[in-house]
């Protein structure tokens, strides 16, 4: 037997087909649950690396995270909530970060002590599983001596980009313990020289 569709039919279909690939994918609870503490790992470990990035440069992060205006306003009960519905216990979500004593690789940062009235910029940041990539900047005024040029208290503007690469322990309550292990940077040595009028 045969069955003679139009092109209409045809059309039909196709609409319904576009409709089903639309909606959203239903996850599994826990599934979702294990994305959702994959991420908040990853917001941890950027934020703690933008931390030491402008207190290593000078300049400071000023004020409170979200976490802790959250925690201020909801008093943690929002948090909790919200894990018990991704079926996440309240203890996974505990996570502390250290970024102390770790191996330092690539190229020194000369500039810390010749540079002051810094104002650093983390300007793009990638974190993908162990790694968190930072691309930077930094402005400052050239005030102490640097690889044997003396000051010349010319404004100059180093571009940069550090890596650093984490570990993780899970501990025996339930939190989870994450360390800087690797630290890769590399800045630009050729444009800050001749900013500074020396060539290199």
């Amino acid at each position: 037997m045969r069955h003679n569709r139009t092109m209409a039919d045809f059309l039909q279909a196709d609409e319904a087909r576009k409709i089903l690939t639309r909606l959203p994918a239903k996850l599994p609870r826990r599934l979702f649950g294990y994305n959702k503490l994959k991420a908040l790992r990853e917001r941890t470990r950027s934020r703690e690396v933008t931390e030491w990035l402008h207190k290593l440069h000078g300049d400071p992060v000023m004020g409170k995270s979200k976490k802790e205006f959250r925690k201020e306003i909801f008093g943690g009960e929002e948090q909790e909530d919200s894990a018990k519905r991704m079926g996440i216990k309240s203890e996974e979500l505990e996570m502390e970060c250290f970024i102390e004593n770790f191996a330092q690789h690539a190229m020194e940062m000369f500039y810390l002590g010749a540079l002051s009235d810094t104002e650093f910029t983390a300007t793009s940041q990638v974190p993908k599983d162990e790694y968190v990539v930072t691309r930077w900047e930094l402005n400052g005024l050239h005030t102490g001596t640097l690889l044997g040029v003396p000051p010349t208290r010319k404004s100059v503007t180093i571009t940069g980009m550090t890596l650093m690469k984490f570990e993780e322990e899970r501990q025996p309550d339930g939190s989870l313990h994450m360390w800087a292990r690797d630290e890769w940077t590399f800045w630009d040595l050729p444009g800050l020289m001749e900013q500074l009028g020396v060539s290199p």
